[in-house]
């Protein structure tokens, strides 16, 4: 690949939030050990979690141990979402988010964030980490529930002029390879987020490590 030239055919950039620019998996693994042991369910172990964690996240909770013929799913998905809440100030950033986020800027590029969390949630996480300023547009769900962000990428993507080969979508799940798939998009996923190397390297040959291999990729090749 020519990767200068490839980068500069590249006009929008769509990111996923959770795993990829954001390391909270830890904490969802703890919250879903705490729910667990709220029913008497036995824990999972962070390669189990990222083996097992999938869209709609209502099939991820069956995998984990939930019956939800007879535990409400809308409820303990809440209760999933108020805690992560309380302890979000807990997360870090993903090592070399900024300084990528900061090049594809300079760039250039167009980037967009689009996220299965609720929208309002997720404009003030971008703004308690300081990354407001890189997006041109923060898209998120009108609910909580995670049900998967796809009818927002294709609904973005309707809306704006675009040549599939004109986006390059950056996530960290087989779920983000499945929406740009289904576009027609560029992209790359980064293993250090909820699902695991062997998974995602089952699906493509695009897997880095993480941001900053992917930096050295797209800027430094």
């Amino acid at each position: 690949m020519d990767h200068r030239s490839f980068v500069e055919k590249i006009t929008h950039i769509i990111w996923d939030w959770n795993g990829t620019i954001i390391d909270d998996v830890q904490l969802c693994v703890d919250i879903m050990n705490q729910l667990l042991a709220e029913n008497n369910l036995p824990g999972i172990g962070l390669k189990t979690y990222r083996n097992i964690f999938t869209f709609p996240v209502r099939d991820y909770y069956r995998k984990a141990g939930f019956d939800l013929d007879k535990i409400n799913f809308e409820d303990i998905g809440q209760r999933f979402i108020d805690i992560y809440n309380q302890r979000v100030n807990e997360i870090q950033l993903q090592p070399g988010v900024q300084d990528l986020l900061s090049k594809l800027q300079k760039a250039g590029k167009k980037q967009i964030l689009i996220s299965a969390r609720q929208a309002e949630s997720l404009r003030e996480d971008v703004e308690w980490f300081g990354l407001t300023q890189f997006f041109d547009q923060i898209i998120g769900l009108d609910d909580d529930l995670a049900r998967g962000k796809e009818h927002l990428v294709r609904n973005f993507f309707a809306q704006n002029d675009l040549h599939p080969k004109q986006l390059l979508f950056i996530g960290d799940t087989d779920h983000d390879i499945e929406i740009a798939r289904s576009v027609g998009a560029h992209f790359f996923v980064v293993s250090n987020g909820h699902n695991s190397a062997w998974r995602l390297m089952a699906r493509t040959p695009f897997v880095y490590a993480n941001l900053e291999t992917l930096s050295d990729f797209l800027f430094n090749a």
